[in-house]
């Protein structure tokens, strides 16, 4: 089989601009903390589950990647949803050495009978006055809540399941004796 050496060159060609193109897009896709001067502060993402008519506690964890101190406050981006609370701790500002953190409690409180149950996504902002150092979130399922008080029976048998068995096994009889009688 001939190749032509038009083709060869054509595929060379597309396979060293691939390539390229690969190796550019990698080189500027790089991560770097939201900065205000020498500020780099960043909030790590959570996640956590909360019954309807309950609450659970959450830790946001606060970093300052940067070579000097500084300061940062934590609130919301928006507006809490209807039936759902949060209670950041009173140390939403948060003063840091540089390279270290610091962890801030959110509780978290859902209403009873909050629908549709799944998740929700709350937007929080890092911010130093009014300048944005990172946005960050709190993602939270609403479930249902859990009965943990075993149902009443005898001897740990539930009082339907005596019922059935005992009307089952009075239906049993029934038809034994009506049975027996039509011999």
């Amino acid at each position: 089989m001939k190749i032509g050496w038009i083709k060869v060159f054509i595929l060379a060609y597309l396979i060293i601009g691939i390539n390229q193109g690969i190796s550019s897009t990698d080189a500027t896709t790089q991560y770097f903390p939201a900065q205000t001067a020498d500020l780099q502060f960043t909030a790590d993402s959570i996640h956590v589950s909360v019954e309807q008519g309950g609450s659970n506690t959450a830790i946001v964890r606060v970093h300052n990647y940067g070579d000097i101190a500084g300061s940062a406050n934590i609130s919301f981006a928006g507006s809490e949803p209807d039936g759902i609370t949060v209670d950041l701790s009173a140390t939403s500002i948060v003063d840091l050495a540089g390279g270290s953190y610091q962890d801030i409690t959110a509780t978290i409180t859902a209403a009873a009978g909050l629908w549709p149950l799944g998740p929700r996504r709350l937007d929080l902002s890092l911010k130093n006055g009014t300048t944005e150092l990172d946005a960050t979130f709190l993602e939270m399922d609403v479930i249902a809540p859990t009965d943990t008080t075993p149902p009443p029976g005898i001897f740990g048998i539930p009082l339907e399941s005596i019922v059935l068995s005992v009307i089952a096994t009075a239906v049993v009889l029934i038809l034994i004796v009506v049975l027996r009688k039509r011999k």
